[in-house]
């Protein structure tokens, strides 16, 4: 296959801007949707996992104890240091997850890229030094075939990294289902574990799609996803924890049961506590004269109790892009979202337990469209970040501000990065004890893309 259809293929699967379909939750190979039809036919799948389970990193016992060293201040948004990682690969890199791991020592980056086999994108993991040095070459972390798409990576308090992406086996499985989630440990040297990838399934058939991972304190991790709705055809936002090597800790928490017009694109992170906080997009008062888009969020305890349901954002016209950034001692998070036509709408939430948000207002941006936000905590009280994209077409502009996590001042910025033809994939953002690190895709022309990167602070110490 030509490799413009192979990027256009990606294309199709990757996160788009509010104003782009979004795939559908049909099983239908290769059809489209828009967010108001998310609520169609979430077909059923197999329940079998199709890996083992022993495929934790091999780095010892997790060290939970905290960390008693004060963390590094945070970087001042000035002088960042820019490259496009593994130059060695190629310009058919997309789709950009990225992560510093604990111990300051590389930046783990995952990636869409170059097909191994025809009709085929999957998913690469290698790591970099701040400066952009290669430290270990990508290698493809997907083991099974078909179109592999949007990772999202975080980095274990054990040591190592787990990536997890969504896939479309390009093929109808026996109960219809084409749509599933994937995750797979990578040691700190950028070495794969285990046998193979891991098949996220829950205790519901069906299709499982749009994964964020999101890794605790203490060792394990949680992803974030859709799957079908226990009581409608509608996709439905659940989270699932994990522990070190693999294993489901648990049942799978549905964050709202009885989806009105179906959840889509989950955010997760989480607060020193071990509790999990997740914002998605999701439509309330669906397809009647009232219908609204929504951002909403809930907390899920420790205990596996749910939180207030809360609803920062509403609006006739589409609302995408959640986003949740948590300061994990004080439980205190910013969330944000993209509202079409008017931009970038952000709000401090106090508390898991809060029943209400406070606007953020961010200073103004001039007359360019905003959109694609996304955030990122750090320990510090006045240090957490938005990115954000500013313009159209050839002159997108990648835009950085601080904001505090107490009150949702603006601390610094906006700053901006760059301008260039920006394609609508998702950026990336890590932070790690004094250094910020923003990754996006850029469009190179001829079918050609590259991820590039700013950072901020220099390596991390």
């Amino acid at each position: 296959m030509a490799l413009l259809m192979l990027v256009a293929m990606a294309l199709a699967l990757a996160g788009c801007p509010e104003d782009s379909p979004s795939p559908s939750p049909t099983g239908n190979v290769g059809t489209d949707a828009t967010f108001a039809d998310a609520g169609g036919d979430a077909t059923t799948a197999d329940t079998e996992s199709d890996a083992t389970s022993d495929v934790g990193p091999e780095t010892g016992t997790p060290d939970v104890q905290a960390d008693t060293a004060p963390p590094a201040p945070a970087p001042a948004l000035a002088d960042p240091v820019t490259f496009a990682p593994f130059p060695e690969y190629g310009n058919v890199v997309i789709q950009p997850g990225g992560v510093w791991n604990r111990a300051g020592t590389a930046l783990g980056v995952a990636f869409a890229g170059r097909p191994g086999t025809e009709g085929e994108v999957e998913i690469w993991f290698g790591t970099a030094a701040a400066d952009g040095q290669t430290l270990a070459a990508p290698v493809s972390v997907s083991d099974v075939g078909g179109l592999q798409n949007e990772p999202s990576v975080c980095a274990l308090a054990g040591g190592g990294y787990v990536v997890v992406w969504s896939r479309d086996t390009q093929g109808v499985g026996p109960d219809g289902e084409n749509l599933e989630v994937r995750f797979r440990f990578v040691d700190d040297a950028g070495v794969p574990q285990g046998s193979g990838s891991t098949r996220v399934l829950t205790d519901r058939p069906g299709n499982h799609w749009l994964a964020e991972v999101a890794c605790d304190d203490s060792g394990g991790f949680a992803v974030a996803g859709v799957r079908p709705d226990d009581t409608t055809s509608a996709f439905s936002v659940f989270t699932q924890r994990f522990d070190s090597a693999g294993q489901a800790l648990g049942q799978p928490v549905d964050l709202l049961d009885d989806s009105d017009g179906g959840q889509v694109y989950p955010d997760v992170d989480w607060t020193a506590d071990g509790t999990t906080v997740t914002a998605w997009e999701d439509t309330s008062n669906f397809n009647t004269p009232d219908e609204q888009t929504v951002i909403a969020m809930r907390a899920q305890f420790a205990d596996g109790t749910l939180g207030p349901l809360v609803v920062p954002f509403t609006a006739p016209v589409p609302l995408s892009n959640a986003q949740i950034a948590t300061h994990r001692a004080s439980g205190a998070s910013i969330v944000a979202g993209a509202r079409e036509g008017t931009g970038v709408q952000v709000a401090l939430w106090a508390s898991p337990d809060a029943t209400s948000v406070t606007p953020i207002t961010l200073p103004s941006g001039g007359a360019a469209p905003r959109y694609a936000p996304l955030l990122q905590a750090t320990p510090h009280a006045d240090a957490a970040y938005l990115l954000y994209f500013a313009g159209t077409g050839d002159a997108v502009t990648p835009t950085l501000v601080r904001l505090s996590s107490v009150d949702g001042s603006v601390v610094e910025g906006p700053i901006e990065l760059t301008t260039a033809k920006i394609p609508p994939y998702p950026p990336a953002m890590t932070y790690a004890n004094g250094t910020l690190t923003v990754m996006w895709t850029e469009s190179l022309g001829n079918s050609e893309f590259a991820v590039e990167t700013a950072t901020f602070g220099g390596a991390p110490q």
